[in-house]
């Protein structure tokens, strides 16, 4: 998916001239100037939803994991805060 604004334009992949030790190779050779359209194909398209599929759950986990540790670490200090105060407080006498 794409949130932004612009649309992406497909980019022309130049080949490289066809060789004889190429496993690629054609019987006709291509000039270095030709150009062809990248296609991906349903594996690619697959692979790639799985990859930002994961990538989108790492960072939101990561994130809980961030504010979870903030959070605890907050927790910490307001309780040796309260610890140091309650401990200052003078003991009241009975009369």
């Amino acid at each position: 998916m794409h949130f932004g604004g612009r649309r992406r334009r497909r980019r022309a992949i130049r080949r490289a001239p066809a060789t004889r030790s190429s496993p690629r190779g054609s019987s006709a050779p291509t000039s270095s100037a030709e150009k062809k359209s990248y296609v991906p194909t349903q594996d690619d398209v697959r692979r790639r939803e799985r990859m930002v599929a994961t990538n989108t759950l790492l960072g939101a986990t990561a994130r809980a994991s961030l504010f979870e540790a903030v959070f605890w670490g907050i927790l910490a200090a307001v309780a040796a805060l309260a610890g140091l105060l309650f401990s200052r407080e003078k003991p009241r006498t009975v009369t």
